[in-house]
């Protein structure tokens, strides 16, 4: 579905989950053919969306800093040290 300047997607990814997507970048149309090869089978192609390909591809970094803020804690307090 496309509205203006934003697309909404909903893709069946791996045949079992719906991936749903919001977008202002992409637009809807655009596919790309993924070799995927299950363990023990034979190669499956499969036409994935643009805009899901430049998701996966972005969010290392994000996952990346999401872990690496998770080992500082940032609520706790401070004493004034000076004062003492």
């Amino acid at each position: 579905m496309r509205s203006d300047n934003i697309l909404l997607l909903n893709w069946k990814a791996k045949s079992t989950r719906n991936v749903v997507m919001i977008s202002t970048y992409h637009v809807g149309n655009e596919t790309q053919v993924v070799v995927r090869q299950p363990r023990g089978a034979a190669n499956n192609i499969v036409k994935k969306p643009v805009s899901v390909m430049g998701y996966n591809s972005s969010m290392g970094g994000v996952d990346l800093s999401d872990q690496l803020s998770g080992y500082y804690s940032f609520c706790r307090k401070s004493i004034k040290w000076w004062i003492n």
